[in-house]
């Protein structure tokens, strides 16, 4: 007589021919059986000789015929994290709308006392083999009252500022999305000149449109020779 037994979504590993009553009539053990597949395949085998499957079905002298059928079981994988979009944002940039009074750039040597002075390819812009001391070789500066370079970027999640340090550097007051978050000197006792990370927004913001703004104060620390602030370059994070 034969019998049947279904066993859903199962994985052939091998049924030890175990008897569950008769343990002293076993002959052999049945070594584990690998079966390559595909989603939805189906695989029929079957027991012989009187023996029970791992979960004691009694065979006696019967044959059981078994059907498993196997279905793949996949994790969702994590999404691809795209790496983030990063642009640089140069002084060469200042515009009417992103600076007030901006200095109209008719040269290399432009420096308008009333405005924004933007200085490119001076000898203080680069090491003396030529390398860029300031991003592009160049550096804008001012000390005017209401000055300010703003930059608005659609959409970001981090904006780093960088500028120099220095010993003629006063402070500058950093503005974002509109509400002030504190003041940063830009005074030093080095007297070289150079570029640094000087200020980075919060990481909590979320990747929207952010606007940043860097403002003269006329302010600056005792030890500094003057109350300008300067102005490097702006490094944009934006995810994809």
């Amino acid at each position: 007589m034969k019998k049947a037994l279904l066993l859903l979504f199962g994985v052939i590993v091998g049924l030890p021919a175990i008897s569950q009553t008769q343990l002293g009539e076993i002959s052999k053990l049945w070594k584990t059986k690998k079966v390559n597949v595909q989603d939805g395949s189906v695989y029929r085998y079957k027991l012989w000789d009187g023996s029970d499957t791992a979960i004691y079905y009694q065979t006696g002298i019967d044959t059981f015929e078994v059907t498993t059928t196997f279905k793949k079981i996949t994790k969702e994988k994590p999404p691809v994290v795209l790496p983030d979009i990063i642009s640089t944002l140069d002084d060469n940039s200042l515009s009417s709308a992103q600076a007030y009074n901006p200095a109209i750039n008719a040269g290399n040597n432009v420096y308008i006392t009333t405005g924004w002075s933007h200085m490119i390819n001076q000898p203080w812009n680069q090491n003396p083999d030529g390398t860029p001391i300031h991003y592009n070789k160049s550096y804008s500066f001012v000390d005017i009252a209401g000055a300010y370079i703003e930059l608005t970027c659609a959409p970001c999640y981090k904006i780093e500022w960088w500028t120099e340090r220095r010993e003629n550097h006063g402070i500058a007051t950093v503005t974002l999305d509109d509400v002030a978050v504190g003041d940063v000197d830009q005074y030093s006792t080095a007297t070289t000149n150079n570029t640094m990370l000087i200020y980075t927004t919060p990481t909590s913001l979320i990747n929207d449109t952010h606007k940043l703004r860097i403002s003269y104060t006329g302010r600056k620390n005792p030890a500094a020779t003057q109350t300008n602030i300067g102005h490097d370059k702006f490094v944009i994070y934006q995810k994809q």
